[in-house]
């Protein structure tokens, strides 16, 4: 892509060798150098493996795709080297490992998603999972509280006392040679949030987060229905559309390896006041 504009992006275990042709040259500055600026071109990220990622926009006018429930989700379909074809309202795309290459619209919050996207299935062979969760640290251990819109992600993180926090929004995990879970800091925050850049942190448990009026509500699944719990929750866009072995088989392992539990979260109460893992 000859005249492109080109930085990396640290996501995780991923760094994205992003090449962008077109698009609006504010939108694309509003996040490479606001949003997420704090995972740009950052030192050091060689050790990352390497993602090639091809970005072209394709005007504003963006034709909603054909789809049975109205295009509001994302369409995946495996492909027989491994890589997968996908569309969505922002952006049509083919994914691989170690490449992607993008046609988008020239949305607001088009970059973010076609960025996340490419990371996400970077990053499955490196049983790397993206939540829509909270990653906050209390007393040195990290926590991920997995949610859908409107569960209180955004408000835990903000109101919910922790010592730092890794992401409000989006939320990726990691397993260490030792078979360790860690929660590693993500570039793609809340809407209208500069995204920080904080350190890695060994996850000690995963709280499956809704609200309560009265008291922190908790209920403890089985290894069975802790997986259908995080399924909702992981993969964030397409690679949730997938239900591919390898994603089911991570988050298995992980509900296997973190306890998991459900939290009914009262907005004034401490997040792990009566936490099942804290008796």
């Amino acid at each position: 892509m000859s005249g492109a504009r080109r930085f990396r992006l640290e996501v995780g275990v991923v760094g994205l060798d992003v090449a962008i042709e077109g698009g609006d040259a504010a939108l694309i500055d509003a996040f490479v150098l606001g949003r997420a600026a704090a995972f740009v071109d950052r030192p050091g990220g060689d050790r990352l493996r390497t993602v090639q990622c091809d970005v072209r926009f394709d005007g504003p006018d963006w034709l909603p795709y054909s789809h049975p429930r109205g295009g509001t989700e994302p369409v995946a379909k495996r492909l027989d080297d491994g890589g997968w074809d996908v569309e969505w309202c922002y952006y049509r795309a083919t994914f691989a490992h170690d490449r992607a290459d993008i046609v988008a619209s020239d949305r607001a919050t088009a970059l973010e998603h076609v960025l996340r996207g490419a990371a996400i299935f970077a990053a499955m062979p490196a049983e790397a999972l993206f939540f829509h969760a909270a990653a906050l640290v209390f007393d040195g251990d990290a926590y991920l509280f997995p949610g859908h819109s409107g569960a209180g992600k955004s408000t835990i993180a903000r109101e919910g006392g922790a010592e730092r926090v890794i992401a409000n929004e989006i939320a990726i995990c990691a397993r260490d040679e030792a078979g360790a879970w860690w929660l590693l800091p993500s570039p793609f925050w809340g809407t209208g949030d500069q995204a920080r850049y904080e350190a890695p942190a060994r996850l000690r448990a995963i709280a499956v987060l809704g609200q309560s009026t009265e008291a922190n509500v908790w209920r403890v699944p089985s290894h069975a229905e802790a997986v259908a719990l995080l399924m909702p929750h992981v993969g964030v866009q397409a690679a949730a559309q997938l239900a591919d072995p390898s994603l089911v088989a991570s988050v298995a392992s992980l509900a296997g390896a973190v306890p998991t539990a459900s939290l009914q979260w009262l907005r004034s109460a401490h997040p792990l006041q009566g936490a099942p893992w804290k008796r």
